[in-house]
């Protein structure tokens, strides 16, 4: 039997619930081993008025 495993890198934090989330959920409760990589910690992005960018 072959030992599947699954290597997913993203840029961004929650990048694998937005795009693939679902995919690696199934494979997951498959059995694949399943992991993760984040390529930033996501500290540089900001969504709202300029005035409140730190």
């Amino acid at each position: 039997m072959v030992d599947l495993k699954l290597l997913a890198v993203f840029a961004h934090p929650d990048d694998e619930s937005m795009g693939m989330g679902a995919a690696l959920a199934k494979y997951s409760a498959e059995g694949v081993g399943t992991y993760l990589v984040c390529a930033t910690r996501g500290e540089r992005g900001w969504f709202g008025p300029e005035e409140g960018n730190p």
